[in-house]
């Protein structure tokens, strides 16, 4: 059940925490449009893989998608988007491609606006995660500029955080919410920057994801974690291609935009275990009935008949992490971008 109306925190006390799907785009088919030359996204597969560790880590049930082509990916977006939601926290959509601005590319070239994407799970298109969060990650260039970074000088200062210690409501109640409302998107880069990937470790931004996360994930809100990895990204990491001078010595920074409108706190899943008294009954049972098991209801299908917006000719669309000094992601020559 969502929160109630002035609580300052979603609940994330159901029974599960929710589904998460990672589409991944690594590979091309550039016959469809030749033009577009996309290359191949070395170093995706590690994102994927490290990232699903993490989300699963956090109890959320991972599915993984590679190089679908339009109609493909949305009939696995409409899967997810109508799944019973009512027992989940949350939801997680991970998108890894090559962008433009505010579009990601799909196998057969085709540009689709992220907009059309999280409006698939407005409140009144999704009504089992009305009143719930629904996270968005974009691995994606969003533009061809690269960021050259300014150089900082000071004296450090710790600076306290401040804490909140509200109680939640309780009752009977109704209300009504925007149905954009519970929208979080993060982005690697800002609109019309590029994004960097490293061929063998994966990409700054899902790689910083994954260390906060891992790190963090139980004791920060979810908008203070999207700050840490903004931070991790910003000033841990520095492209490093002497033999292409115009990427040389480039940074990143991460973005984010959000109509969330309470925070998203993660809590540990309590784990239910039987009694022996229980299971003793649940022995007897099976051998009365000849140990026969029902087989699990086949799964309903998708309602495909919703329109596919082809975009194809679209051609321009509570503690301190410590910040070290040092840059930790320089390696020669192999730094790439996703654009």
């Amino acid at each position: 059940m969502p929160a109630s109306k002035n609580d300052p925190e979603y609940n994330m006390d159901h029974l599960h925490r929710g589904s998460a799907i990672i589409f991944n785009f690594d590979q091309w088919d550039n016959t469809t449009l030749p033009e577009l030359d996309l290359q191949p996204r070395e170093g995706s597969q590690k994102d994927k893989s490290d990232l699903k560790e993490c989300l699963e880590g956090l109890d959320f049930d991972v599915n993984t998608e590679d190089n679908l082509d339009s109609h493909q990916f949305w009939d696995k977006l409409w899967e997810v988007r109508d799944q019973d939601h009512s027992a989940s926290d949350c939801v997680v959509v991970v998108i890894m491609s090559h962008g433009e601005r505010n579009l990601i590319y799909v196998k057969d070239g085709t540009l689709i606006p992220v907009n059309l994407i999280w409006q698939e799970f407005a409140a009144d298109k999704c009504p089992t995660l009305a009143g719930k969060p629904k996270i968005f990650i974009i691995q994606a260039c969003r533009g061809s500029s690269y960021d050259n970074g300014t150089r900082l000088y000071g004296q450090q200062e710790l600076i306290p955080s401040p804490r909140r210690n509200d109680q939640n409501d309780s009752g009977a109640f109704s209300y009504v919410i925007p149905n954009a409302a519970d929208i979080f998107l993060a982005f690697s880069c800002p609109a019309g920057q590029a994004s960097w990937r490293h061929p063998d470790e994966g990409s700054w931004f899902i790689q910083a994801i994954c260390k906060i996360l891992n790190k963090e994930a139980y004791t920060t809100d979810l908008q203070t974690l999207f700050t840490h990895v903004a931070r991790e990204v910003a000033v841990n990491n520095e492209s490093s291609t002497p033999t292409d001078p115009a990427k040389d010595k480039k940074v990143q920074v991460t973005s984010s935009t959000s109509t969330l409108i309470r925070i998203v706190k993660f809590s540990k899943k309590r784990v239910i275990s039987r009694s022996p008294e229980i299971d003793k009954i649940t022995e007897v049972f099976e051998n009365v009935n000849g140990n026969n098991k029902h087989e699990p209801p086949s799964p309903s299908t998708v309602d495909a008949d919703e329109e596919i917006i082809n975009c194809s000719h679209v051609s321009n669309p509570v503690n301190p992490v410590p910040v070290p000094e040092i840059k930790t992601n320089l390696v020669t020559n192999v730094n790439l971008v996703d654009s």
